[in-house]
Order: C-alpha cells, then structure tokens, then sequence
C-alpha cells in the first residue's frame, strides 16, 4: 500500500484577499469548490488551475503516485529482476 499522496496540501492565494490558505491537491485535482476561511469568498478550484504553482503540485503527486504504482505491482512469472 502507498501513501495517498492527494492528501498532500499546498499553500494557495485566496483570488479575492490574497489571504494563503491550505488546500488538499486532492480538491484542487476534481475541481471541487473552495471557501477562503479569511474573507468567505467562493471559487473553484477551475478558477485557480493554470495557476504555475498548482499544475506543478499536481504534476509532483500523479508522479509520485505513478512511481508508488509500478512499485507496488506484483512480479509476473516471467519477469527478470533488475540487477
């Protein structure tokens, strides 16, 4: 098993205050809709998506996630380990 790395959070600008908050990559990967906790405003997570920062975090965690995935699988009979 692997560590479920869409929990992992990032730091993000509320687009209204500017105010940083933390934000799971896992909300911003479905586009879920985000609440600043400063001044209540509501956007979604489409809103903020091209953000550079955003798409290298996401980028960083389908990576790892992928790296954990081929890690995990089982040995197929047949297959010569890596010396």
């Amino acid at each position: 098993m692997f560590e479920d790395h869409g929990s992992t959070r990032i730091d993000l600008a509320c687009p209204h205050c500017r105010q940083l908050f933390k934000v799971r990559l896992r909300k911003l990967r479905f586009g879920t809709d985000l609440t600043c906790r400063l001044c209540r405003y509501e956007f979604s997570a489409q809103e903020i998506s091209r953000r550079p920062e955003v798409q290298n975090a996401l980028a960083r965690m389908q990576s790892i996630v992928r790296q954990r995935t081929e890690q995990a699988k089982p040995c197929q009979p047949g297959d010569v380990a890596a010396s």
